[in-house]
């Protein structure tokens, strides 16, 4: 789904992790939860994952 979406662009990239993290201000272990689909790690991330997936953009 999403998670590997941004995982496989994110290799694509030849970017690590860490690089996101620090391009997001996200911790890294956020950007590791987000690739793994584990959208229960964050308060409401669940419902924001979904809402991102069925958008037109």
């Amino acid at each position: 789904m999403l998670g590997v979406t941004l995982k496989n662009r994110r290799e694509q990239l030849r970017l690590t992790v860490q690089d996101i993290a620090r391009m997001t201000g996200m911790l890294p272990k956020q950007v590791v939860a987000l690739e793994a689909d584990d959208g229960l790690y964050f308060v409401g991330g669940k419902l924001e994952i979904e809402r991102l997936s069925i958008s037109p953009h």
